[in-house]
């Protein structure tokens, strides 16, 4: 059984996802060992795979915003990628029927929880 040794991530896929969690992610990179883990911020996730150079597992659930992703081996240092993923609620995203002027705007910028839209009635 060799040592684990520090790991290193170069990608995180997908970069956002719903704040009920449960899809599934990826992170590319280099020496994963068994019993690897990884955490959004501190809710960790669930891992159904891992391979030296691929984790794949399931995303928590989590409050709405950016998260740091951190992945920890057995008996390492814990590597964190800062603003890693952004979780997103399901008020994010607006339907707005066609024709409706409820609102009295057209055309203006909106924003929701850091993504901006132009909203056209």
């Amino acid at each position: 059984f060799a040592q684990c040794v520090t790991p290193t991530v170069v990608s995180l896929s997908p970069g956002s996802g719903s704040i009920s969690g449960g899809a599934t992610f990826q992170v590319v990179g280099q020496n994963f060992c068994p019993g690897v883990t990884v955490d959004f911020d501190s809710s960790s996730a669930t891992l159904t795979s891992v391979t030296p150079t691929l984790i794949a597992g399931t995303l928590p659930a989590h409050i709405p915003g950016q998260v740091s992703l951190n992945v920890t081996n057995p008996g390492t240092p814990t590597v964190t990628v800062q603003n890693a993923f952004t979780y997103i609620s399901a008020a994010g995203a607006l339907v707005a029927s066609a024709g409706s002027s409820k609102f009295g705007v057209t055309g203006q910028n909106i924003s929701f929880f850091g993504y901006v839209s132009r909203l056209y009635l």
